[in-house]
């Protein structure tokens, strides 16, 4: 694909663009999830708070992935129906200082062909 210097010039801007119009569907995904969940079943964002506070004391000074995390913790819950509703535990938790996201690293995901994962840690308050 050729591009022209004005295209070239305005890719990053375009690039930037997208990627926050991105954000905000993703923000809003996650807003809808958490709303549906907590009509369906009050108690299931609680629990699955509680499930990764718990998880996350648990590993000491290790790395983990979310994905790693909600395998651990997903067993003891019941359906939750829309598996978004995970961003908004993890954005609550991070919140509540139960998790730390370490910056810079990240760990290929089981699922999701392998797509590189953000790591986290035990949180100060977890």
């Amino acid at each position: 694909m050729n591009m022209n210097q004005s295209e070239l010039l305005a890719a990053p801007v375009l690039h930037a663009k997208r990627l926050q119009q991105a954000k905000v569907a993703a923000d809003n995904a996650i807003g809808r999830a958490a709303d549906r969940v907590d009509r369906e079943s009050p108690e299931w964002i609680a629990a699955a708070l509680e499930g990764l506070r718990h998880f996350a004391q648990t590993q000491s000074a290790s790395a983990f992935t979310i994905e790693l995390a909600r395998g651990a913790i997903a067993p003891s819950l019941p359906p939750c129906g829309d598996l978004r509703v995970w961003g908004h535990v993890v954005r609550e938790a991070v919140k509540r200082g139960y998790i730390e996201r370490l910056p810079g690293w990240f760990y290929p995901a089981a699922s999701s062909h392998g797509s590189l994962k953000a790591c986290w840690t035990r949180g100060a308050k977890a």
